[in-house]
């Protein structure tokens, strides 16, 4: 292909997307689509002066490619991927990563881990971990002693609910008022079996947190767990210790004391399968427990099961039938059979409850709540058990609905005893030694247990509303992925300096197979794309970018010329959202952020052109680890935003490059990346400043995404919206015995998948990505985006317009969970 001059050909060759530099006339709003091909030559422009200059310029530019191109496969691959490092803004509100920065995740939840049968008892320690090369374990005397408190926990709890069924449904719904002077009409009550002992255990894995944290002495309790306990603390919960020994030397602790094998794998291993096991999971209520009545006072309920309500607490149906209102029925003290324990049993119990109100009343004088225990155990439970990553908004809060639930119970029970606590130091009276119960009620509740308080029952109440505010609305979402490609199509118009070159993509030819390093359809002959900086230098030569000539007088301006470079950064930047919301569901963040325009020698590029459409084909290795086999997964950007990308990657891209390298500027030069780190120290954006362009995007919602959020959000509106539109199509094993590729199976003796995957193989295409699969994809692809343009069009648009146009079951402006 001959380079085009300064003074163009009378006839210039048929290309997709015109060489020559446009008439000076070109309008900046023609359109870059379905425009015919261009048959009369542009008209010649004169030689200007400085010419000469700039043909120098492309001359060495022409040489820099060259020797770029030569070099590219020896290029390292050092910086070829990216560690995932987004913070969502849940872990920003909560500070996780900030609190357990370089601290052993594995000790820290195995702390809180509850005491098992059987290995563990009475002869075996129990292994936290390893830390700094030293293994760090619970004795076996440790872990008897807390397999005692758990039974005095259970006696704290079946007194605490004693004191619950004989108070009166007033008092019971000022509990859960968290507003000063406003009545909450859902009362505190006593939760079934199954969910009495889910919401007990988080209480529980508290106690054997801080107990098991204090034999590892104050200096290892900061090193290890990045927590202090106070010294009155630490005085009290010695003293727990010396009565739980003289329990374990007095009795033997039977089985029903311990926690049950059921509940204990469900506590510590539940988040295995699930991200939402915590509160999804159903406990076997037929199983031994240490709720359930044993002669002892306690109480059991085996008709009961669990909903999780709008406020993430625990709603049940009683035999089957609904609760009116959402509430239990009223109990009162004649249902429920309690006998205080007796002894060293009793001052045990007491004594860890007046521990567990220390913890629950704990201030602090400059009112920051993260130096409180319980405030530092909820991170504990934030974290992933196998994983050690960090738990979402959804997953944790209804946990946190199980520890509010805790402190309200406790809260009644230090306010309005129903017996007096008599073996403290200080006795603590019972109810009816008050004047005044509900005043005697309103001054606890004032102090420690509304919104704004400085107590961490308040501190716990406020992260659980944060959680549950974090939403994305379907109005939003799809408004938002107009605004994307419409972002990136302004950029785009403007870096073109007024000229919009005819584009034509099903004219542009691209080999899917070909591995040579640094190759990239731009380099195709037959597409006459090579070069193409050349006009846009010698239409940038004489013009100007926001109201500043680019080049006077033979020199490229560096002030103006800067300014275009770093519009270019942020185009590049502004594109990743576009690709990442637009091509279909949603790729992983390092997926998306390391997609290659061009190959390099160990890895093929990721963007392609076939059928007129640009593509992105990813190879998924997840898997690889276990089964040494991956797959392609590909998302078909929209006709729109795919035009914008090539005519950035054939005109702009190149000439950033060439102006980068006129004004000796060689870290704003490109390479083989799509999406390029805007501050120029690595090789690609990071998944950090990927997610900072999805924030920037979205700044004016509710609740601004990340890379995390939106992928939840999208993968939650293809289950409920996107099936409905699949009409269960499987290219593999097709439903219809009649298919085709059904009946060419059939005759060769093959399944549907491997005719479509080793046989017959099209040459031109991947081995594992033939066109059937390619089609998959395709209509995957489109029914997001059809889904995404029809929505915007029905109710958003409708709705900017003034015109309300409900669908039928669906409100024009729908709330969106964040998770499936």
């Amino acid at each position: 292909m001959s380079l085009p001059t300064l003074r163009p050909p009378n006839m210039p060759q048929q290309s997709p997307i015109r060489l020559p530099t446009p008439p000076p006339t070109s309008s900046p709003h023609k359109p870059l689509r379905d425009c015919p091909l261009e048959q009369s030559p542009p008209p010649l422009i004169p030689m200007r002066e400085y010419d000469d200059v700039l043909l120098a310029q492309e001359a060495a530019e022409d040489s820099r490619l060259q020797a770029r191109a030569s070099r590219m496969w020896r290029e390292s691959q050092e910086y070829s991927c990216a560690e995932d490092n987004e913070t969502t803004p849940w872990l920003q509100h909560t500070r996780w990563p900030e609190r357990f920065r370089n601290r052993p995740l594995d000790i820290i939840t195995a702390s809180s881990r509850l005491p098992a049968r059987g290995c563990y008892e009475q002869n075996e320690d129990f292994t936290l971990g390893s830390w700094r090369g030293i293994p760090l374990r619970s004795s076996a005397a440790v872990e008897a002693r807390i397999r005692v408190l758990m039974r005095a926990v259970d006696d704290m709890f079946d007194r605490a609910e004693a004191t619950l069924a004989c108070t009166s449904y007033q008092s019971r719904c000022w509990l859960t008022s968290y507003r000063n002077g406003v009545f909450r009409n859902r009362p505190l009550r006593v939760m079934p079996s199954s969910t009495g002992r889910q919401y007990k255990s988080k209480w529980k894995r508290f106690i054997c947190y801080i107990f098991r944290a204090l034999e590892l002495g104050p200096r290892r309790l900061r090193e290890v767990h990045n927590m202090v306990l106070r010294g009155d603390d630490i005085k009290m919960m010695n003293h727990i210790v010396n009565l739980a020994s003289q329990v374990v030397e007095g009795e033997d602790v039977d089985d029903e004391d311990c926690e049950d094998d059921a509940e204990n794998n469900a506590e510590n291993d539940g988040d295995k399968s699930s991200d939402y096991s915590d509160c999804d999971s159903n406990y076997d209520s037929d199983s031994d427990s240490d709720c359930e009545g044993n002669g002892d006072g306690r109480v059991h309920d085996q008709s009961n099961i669990r909903f999780v309500d709008e406020d993430g607490e625990g709603e049940m149906r009683n035999n089957g039938e609904d609760t009116k209102d959402g509430h239990a029925p009223y109990h009162d003290a004649s249902q429920y059979i309690f006998h205080l324990p007796h002894g060293t049993r009793l001052e045990l119990s007491e004594a860890v409850f007046q521990l567990s109100m220390m913890f629950w009343t704990y201030q602090c004088r400059d009112g920051v709540m993260d130096s409180s225990a319980i405030v530092h155990f909820t991170a504990v439970m934030g974290i992933h058990r196998s994983s050690l990553t960090y738990r979402d908004a959804y997953s944790f809060t209804p946990d946190l609905a199980a520890l509010i639930w805790v402190g309200r119970l406790l809260f009644l029970e230090y306010s309005l005893p129903r017996y007096s606590y008599d073996t403290l130091v200080y006795p603590w009276p019972a109810r009816h030694t008050y004047s005044s119960q509900p005043e005697r009620l309103e001054e606890i509740r004032k102090k420690y247990m509304l919104r704004g308080c400085y107590s961490p029952l308040s501190e716990l109440i406020e992260l659980k509303a944060f959680g549950k505010s974090i939403v994305v609305r379907l109005s939003e979402f799809c408004a938002t992925y107009r605004a994307a490609i419409t972002r990136v199509e302004e950029l785009v118009t403007e870096m073109m300096l007024g000229w919009d070159p005819t584009v034509d993509l099903s004219a542009i030819r691209d080999d899917l197979t070909c591995r040579f390093p640094g190759w990239c359809f731009l380099d195709k002959p037959e597409n006459q794309l090579l070069g193409t900086y050349k006009a846009m230098s010698r239409r940038a030569w004489t013009s100007s970018f926001r109201g500043k000539a680019l080049a006077k007088a033979g020199h490229w301006l560096p002030d103006s010329c800067l300014a275009y470079l770093q519009t270019g950064a942020e185009l590049s930047t502004k594109a990743f959202p576009a690709v990442h919301i637009t091509a279909g569901l949603p790729g992983r963040g390092t997926e998306m952020t390391t997609i290659r325009l061009r190959n390099t020698k160990l890895a093929i590029r990721n963007l392609f052109i076939r059928d007129g459409r640009a593509i992105i084909v990813i190879s998924y290795t997840k898997a690889r680890s276990s089964n040494n086999h991956a797959f392609y997964i590909v998302r078909y950007l929209p006709d729109d935003l795919g035009l914008s990308v090539v005519v950035y990657l054939a005109y702009i891209r190149p000439f950033l490059d060439f102006l980068a390298n006129q004004l000796g500027l060689p870290h704003y030069h490109s390479n083989e990346f799509l999406f390029l780190d805007p501050k120029h120290k690595e090789r690609h954006l990071s998944t950090t400043q990927a997610t900072e362009s999805l924030r920037d995007l979205t700044r004016t919602l509710q609740t601004p995404w990340t890379i995390s959020l939106y992928r939840q959000a999208s993968i939650a509106i293809a289950k409920r919206h996107i099936s409905e539109l699949i009409k269960e199509r499987n290219f593999y094993y097709p439903s219809d015995a009649n298919t085709s590729i059904r009946m060419i199976a059939a005759g060769v003796g093959h399944r549907p998948r491997m005719l479509l995957t080793a046989y017959a193989i099209d040459t031109a295409l991947p081995t594992r990505l033939q066109p059937e699969l390619l089609e998959m994809y395709r209509q995957l692809s489109t029914l997001w985006q059809n889904w995404n343009s029809q929505y915007y069009d029905q109710y958003c648009a409708a709705k900017c317009s003034g015109v309300t146009e409900n669908a039928p079951g669906q409100p024009a402006d729908r709330k969106q969970s964040l998770s499936p």
